[in-house]
């Protein structure tokens, strides 16, 4: 599945994780962190099920509680369903134990709703340790392209950066919280 490698210095910090796909592929791979949001998550569905698009979500534990239809959905349209977090916290400056206490709570709700048990991570802010790679029973997907869109939060401005950046093979990251990445 994953081919490139990223620059050595993230090797060096994230030996195991997941930066770009294959190239060769001719695809790029729509990522959405943060969600479920009951305000923008639903939309965001249509418009990928109107387009025929299928992305990544990484989910955050305490956002899944009463979106569970929303949830459910995503597994029902095919999209990648993954943990993100309980809380949206740096996990490197959480006591481990609790860090993955919370990321399996999180792949539980997550396997109630679903059927399903996740089988990837996106930890937040990118932040990631190796005793947590090796406590955590999943692989941990990055990205090789930031839309900024949660700083930005102007549509167009969002478009032309991940155009300009994005090549064959690129995980872009998303976020499911916000308007004007769903218009994006």
């Amino acid at each position: 599945m994953f081919i490139e490698q990223p620059p050595w210095f993230f090797r060096a910090i994230y030996p195991d994780a997941i930066f770009r796909m294959d190239p060769d592929e001719k695809a790029v791979y729509l990522t959405f962190d943060d969600g479920p949001n009951a305000r923008y998550t639903e939309a965001l569905l249509d418009g990928l099920k109107e387009r025929e698009v299928r992305a990544s979500f990484f989910l955050v534990g305490q956002c899944i509680e009463g979106n569970e239809d929303t949830v459910r959905r995503m597994a029902e349209e095919g999209h990648l369903i993954g943990v993100h977090c309980m809380e949206h916290r740096d996990l490197t400056r959480e006591p481990e134990e609790e860090a993955v206490r919370q990321l399996m709570d999180t792949a539980a709700m997550i396997g109630a709703v679903t059927g399903r048990t996740p089988e990837y991570i996106r930890p937040p802010f990118g932040k990631w340790s190796s005793g947590l790679q090796e406590a955590v029973p999943m692989e941990t997907v990055l990205w090789s392209v930031d839309s900024l869109d949660w700083k930005l939060q102007d549509t167009d401005r969002i478009v032309r950066r991940v155009l300009k950046d994005t090549e064959d093979g690129d995980i872009i990251l998303m976020h499911d919280e916000f308007q004007t990445s769903v218009e994006a």
